[in-house]
């Protein structure tokens, strides 16, 4: 099997939907020696956050000279990094022979992409001298496929939002019984999660499985912040520094120092040097990411009511009355009314796109929304060449930045065209 010939395989896989549930996965896992059970893992769930938070551990960890792997979703460019060693994603070669493995097997329990990537993970890392997995949930908890694992040395829990409310439910408390679902007996979990019925939620799933749960509280104190990092001083930790911009980055940061703290007390040796360079080091695509310095391009994924709030904090900050070239496209089961509604003020313009995905809102519906609420110049686009195309022309034209935001199913795209564009200016 070659390398495409997996790809297309996933996508034939993808055609069988979402299917929560625990039964086909178990099975799968089953037929393939239960991998997941020769691991240690570190299994991350939460609304916004998770996957900076993996990347965060991870570093750290690396740093502490420890072997790991990340198991992260959506892929945003390659399915390659969606399972990652020591920093290094899983080369063609390794992917296809993986598929070849699997296919079988996930055909005989009738397996869901998802499912297929979640085994493939669990089966690969156990091949590998892999001393921590880091696994993150793609939604929900308690019935993603992900949550077959019996004894995490620590479940984590970044925050709770409302999000995916079709499938968690249509309260915070729905949302946090669906995550606290990671919990296990007798393992830690870390909880930030400042809504405090929602905690309540979780600490009570936490005591009756007998887990320590450890709330976050520490508040960080910002010392500056630009497009290039962010540091910041809290309880745990005097000048931190990260190279991931963002202000909510501060609180994913402290999570981690929350989490590396009960690493410390079971026994594993991470130095105060390990954590300041991994944080210094951690990178995470999509998240106030700089794609081009000139004309200035900056992508967030900022994909749900909860994200837009902490991304707009940090565009006052950064940007303050400067006006922005916005280019965004969202799900249609997101609460796009109200993220507009956030972010607006900040435009100057509004190019709107339908990202490449069956929940996508059509670029039109968007921009309605946008004129509606008063925004000037807004644009529906039939596609996202045009869209980076007309916001490279606006940012020539009035030398803005150009603030992409929104659905991370974007992403892929985008950065391919800014990336012509940029070629395309500096011939």
């Amino acid at each position: 099997m070659t390398y495409n010939e997996s790809l297309e395989y996933i996508k034939k896989l993808a055609l069988r939907g979402s299917k929560p549930g625990l039964e086909r996965i178990s099975g799968l896992l089953s037929s393939l020696g239960n991998p997941q059970k020769k691991l240690r893992c570190i299994h991350v769930s939460g609304t916004n956050g998770k996957g900076s938070v993996c990347a965060m551990l991870a570093s750290i960890l690396k740093r502490a000279g420890y072997n790991v792997g990340v198991f992260t979703s959506p892929a945003l460019e390659r399915v390659n990094e969606m399972f990652v060693y020591n920093g290094r994603e899983i080369s063609d070669l390794d992917f296809a022979l993986l598929t070849k493995k699997l296919m079988p097997e996930c055909e005989r329990a009738e397996a869901t992409e998802y499912e297929f990537y979640t085994a493939a993970a669990y089966y690969y890392f156990s091949l590998l001298n892999t001393d921590i997995v880091i696994i993150e949930c793609c939604m929900g908890g308690l019935l993603d496929a992900t949550n077959v694992i019996d004894s995490p040395i620590l479940s984590v829990i970044t925050g709770i939002a409302k999000d995916h409310t079709a499938f968690l439910g249509p309260k915070l408390s729905d949302i946090a019984f669906h995550k606290a679902g990671i919990i296990k007996e007798n393992c830690p979990v870390v909880v930030n999660c400042k809504d405090q019925a929602a905690y309540e939620v979780i600490a009570s799933v936490a005591k009756r499985k007998g887990a320590d749960c450890v709330r976050v509280s520490d508040v960080p104190r910002l010392i500056d912040m630009s497009i290039d990092g962010i540091r910041f001083d809290c309880g745990l930790m005097k000048r931190v520094c990260l190279f991931l911009a963002g202000e909510y980055q501060m609180t994913n940061a402290i999570t981690v120092l929350y989490c590396i703290d009960i690493l410390k007390k079971q026994g594993l040796r991470i130095g105060e040097d390990n954590i300041r360079q991994g944080l210094a080091n951690a990178f995470w695509k999509g998240r106030f990411e700089v794609l081009s310095r000139d004309p200035l391009v900056i992508f967030d994924g900022c994909h749900n009511m909860q994200g837009c709030e902490s991304v707009e904090k940090t565009v006052e900050a950064v940007f303050g009355e400067k006006k922005l070239i916005f280019v965004t496209g969202v799900m249609k089961d997101k609460d796009y009314s109200k993220m507009a509604e956030i972010m607006r003020p900040h435009a100057s313009c509004v190019f709107t796109v339908t990202p490449n995905n069956k929940r996508a809102l059509d670029a039109q519906s968007l921009a309605d929304v946008y004129k509606k609420l008063g925004a000037k110049c807004v644009t529906s686009c039939d596609d996202i060449k045009s869209a980076v195309a007309g916001a490279f022309d606006a940012a020539k034209k009035s030398r803005e930045a150009i603030f992409i935001f929104g659905s991370l199913y974007m992403y892929g795209e985008i950065k391919a065209e800014i990336q012509k564009f940029v070629l395309k200016s500096g011939e």
